[in-house]
Formats: structure tokens, sequence, C-alpha cells
């Protein structure tokens, strides 16, 4: 600094030492600045994404249950928007499968009383083979469609799948159709298989493939084999089979 015409003052000094540049103390800040935004990170994805796993897990259970209760609108407003038309869907298919039981239901009581009119002058018609062949047909006729009706009702009510002795059900079946005079015969039934099915729709499933075998091949043989990884239900006859 210039002080006068002659004089100056001067002044001399070392930058202090700075050290590493990079210290323990700035990479442990730099770890926990690290760690915190990828905390952060993970629950906004997790915030963002939880409304599709739900709206995942509502679809899945629609396929087993379309009277599952409706999902809540809540989170951003596109998930909002994407649970109105999931829920909008739903009730549609309700409706659709409700009046579907309906319409048959209808269908079913009209079909009936014109078979009732049809046995009826088949009744009253002189005995002889074609009389017979008739009231065959117009049995075979009402079972079908007792069946459908069955078949539709259940369908529509979801029947919820229940933890069930299979070997049980599978031989309370088979003795059932025994002791009404069917052919049935009750091979080796695997026991203690608890499983968890819906007992109504297999039960179903099962009398139908028995019937179907005593129908067609005269004679039917029910058996239940089961080990650690599958469980086979085995209804077995000799008929043609289908091509």
């Amino acid at each position: 600094v210039d002080l006068a015409p002659t004089q100056w003052l001067r002044f001399s000094t070392a930058l202090p030492e700075t050290g590493p540049t990079m210290s323990p103390r700035l990479l442990l800040a730099l770890a926990v600045m690290a760690g915190m935004i990828a905390l952060l990170t993970a629950w906004l994805v997790r915030r963002l994404t939880r409304p599709l796993d739900v709206l995942a897990d509502a679809a899945s259970r629609l396929g087993r249950n379309v009277a599952a209760p409706p999902l809540a609108l809540t989170g951003t407003l596109e998930i909002q928007r994407a649970a109105e038309a999931f829920n909008e869907m739903q009730s549609r298919l309700r409706r659709l499968i409700d009046n579907r039981t309906l319409m048959l239901g209808a269908i079913s009581h009209d079909l009936r009383t014109q078979l009732m009119l049809l046995r009826l002058r088949a009744e009253g018609t002189a005995a002889g083979e074609d009389r017979e062949r008739m009231l065959k047909t117009i049995a075979e006729m009402e079972a079908m469609l007792s069946a459908t009706l069955t078949f539709a009702r259940e369908d529509s009510r979801s029947e919820e799948p229940k933890r069930v002795d299979i070997g049980a059900l599978v031989t309370s079946i088979a003795d059932d159709m025994a002791d009404a005079g069917l052919a049935v015969a009750i091979g080796t039934v695997a026991e203690g298989v608890i499983a968890e099915c819906r007992p109504v729709a297999l039960g179903r499933a099962v009398r139908n493939l028995i019937d179907n075998a005593i129908k067609y091949a005269g004679a039917a043989a029910v058996s239940l084999r089961a080990d650690a990884q599958s469980l086979d239900i085995i209804i077995d006859d000799q008929g043609p089979g289908i091509p």
C-alpha cells in the first residue's frame, strides 16, 4: 500500500493447510445425504405404485368373485379415474350376470310349461314304442334345462373356495350314485387329501363325468391319486372315447 511518496506498507501471508480433498467427514456427509435421498425416493415410488397394486389385486379378485366390494376412490386423480372406471366395469358385469340369470329363469319357465303340455299329450296317446320315446325325449330336455339353469344360478353366486377332504367328497358322490342303482365302482382313493376348492362346482363336475361314463360306456370306476405335487381325480370307463 502506497502510504507516501517514499513509504510503502507490505503484507505477506501463507494459505492454511487444507488437507485432502475427500475427507472422512465429507464422505460421511455424502453417504448420509445419498441414504436419505434413496429412502425418500423409495417411499415416493411405493406411495405412487401402491394404488396400482390395489387395482391389480382387484382385477384378479374380480375373476373369482364379481360381487367383490368396489375400489375406494383414493390416490392421485389418474388413479381415482382408473378406480372409478374399474368399479363401473364391475357393476356392468354384475348386471350382465344378473340379467342373464333372470333371462334363463324366464326361458326355463316358458319351456317347462310347453314341455309339460307335450308330456300330457304324450301320456294321452296309446301305449307303445313311440310314446315311450317321446316321454324319454321330454325327460331329457327337462333334465338339460334344469342343469343349465342350476349352472347359471350357481355360477352367478360365485362360490367361495373351501378346504375340503377331496377323498370324502368323491367317495360320497360315487356312493350316492351307486345307491341310486347306477354302475359306479370305487377304486383306490387316497385318504386325508385336503385341498382348497369350490366343493359344489367340483361335485357337479365329478357327477357329470360319472354320468357321461355310465351313459356312453355303461359303467364308471372312480379313484383318487395324490402326492406332494399333484392331485388326480380319475373317472375311468371302457367306452369308445372321443376321436
